[in-house]
């Protein structure tokens, strides 16, 4: 009677309780790859995203570093063209004491106007350079 109840059970769970179990498990196990795909997929998004972040970061940096090269170049023009204004200046004045002591007086009023000029063509020269 044992050995019918074992092959009761035994054929009880090769038909019906194995078949549930294997149909569970396999839509269980679909669902799984289902949403591991989904996981892959939104990982894949992510690293694209992470990748052109990473181009846009390396474009950025080397435009900066060039950007800071010209503001570098723009600086020793800056300090040049000041040096140059200073020593205009100073020639002006020199002219201006000058003038003073001979009574040209128009001859200054040119000079003055020359150096409003040069003083004008030098600020749009810096401006351009700032541009």
């Amino acid at each position: 009677m044992a050995d019918d109840l074992l092959e009761v059970l035994s054929r009880f769970h090769r038909e019906v309780m194995l078949p549930d179990v294997e149909r569970s498990v396999g839509s269980l196990r679909e669902e799984m790859i289902r949403r591991f795909d989904d996981i892959h997929t939104h990982f894949d998004e992510t690293y694209q995203r992470f990748d052109r972040l990473q181009s846009e970061y390396q474009a950025l940096t080397a435009s900066m570093d060039r950007l800071e090269g010209r503001m570098i170049s723009l600086e020793e023009r800056m300090g040049s063209l000041e040096g140059r204004m200073t020593s205009l200046e100073e020639r002006v004045s020199g002219v201006e004491s000058e003038l003073r002591r001979d009574g040209l007086k128009q001859d200054l009023a040119d000079l003055k106007q020359r150096m409003s000029d040069l003083q004008h063509r030098v600020a749009e020269l810096e401006s351009r350079l700032e541009a």
